[in-house]
């Protein structure tokens, strides 16, 4: 599919064709194209891992066995994508600046916007996902929750997350989950500080 999607509905779900059919003779696979890359990380970058009740995966691989779909990336910001995209590959070579600009304008848009974002039961997040989480997350001017139970997330990948947001990320965040990780820290207790104030905990 070489449509670009809007991923800014997070309880959609988003059906990728990976897999070329058996008498194909396009040379380049999905992994290795352009706007399919930017399809694949637009669909991965706030969506939800699956829908809570149902178990329901929101961003399914139909080239792939059911297994494999617990393989899905974690979120690109567009600084990460510029490099990423490189070296991907295109029918028109000029595509390359276009594709990079649209990832940017869409990346900005929906990060920018966002409320509310769970990774709940994402794959284990190596140091590299966090970093680009973090990236991510810079971009988060608005978002109040941040959910992050259950991610494998240990020392490393958390640092990476929170040093690679940059000063003055999450203005208004509210609650952030990181519930059943495995970091040394598991609580910050804050409660009775009314001194401390929003000025304060952003400082911490």
């Amino acid at each position: 599919l070489h449509r670009p999607l809007s991923s800014t509905s997070q309880g959609t779900t988003v059906y990728m064709l990976t897999k070329l059919p058996d008498d194909s003779s396009r040379k380049v696979g999905y992994a290795d194209s352009g706007w399919t890359t930017y399809e694949r990380c637009s669909a991965e970058q706030i969506k939800k891992f699956d829908l809570v009740l149902a178990k329901w995966k929101l961003v399914l691989d139909l080239g792939v066995a059911s297994e494999q779909q617990q393989q899905r990336g974690w979120p690109v910001g567009p600084d990460d994508f510029d490099v990423l995209v490189e070296g991907k590959k295109f029918t028109n070579g000029s595509d390359l600046g276009a594709v990079k600009a649209l990832y940017r304008k869409m990346s900005v848009g929906q990060l920018g916007s966002i409320k509310e974002l769970s990774f709940e039961r994402m794959p284990p997040m190596s140091v590299e996902d966090a970093r680009r989480l973090g990236g991510c997350l810079a971009l988060c001017g608005r978002l109040e929750d941040l959910d992050l139970m259950r991610t494998g997330m240990g020392d490393e990948a958390c640092a990476a997350v929170f040093t690679s947001m940059g000063e003055g990320a999450l203005p208004l965040v509210r609650t952030i989950d990181l519930r059943n990780n495995r970091p040394s820290l598991e609580y910050i207790r804050l409660h009775g500080n009314p001194g401390i104030g929003d000025a304060g905990l952003s400082a911490l």
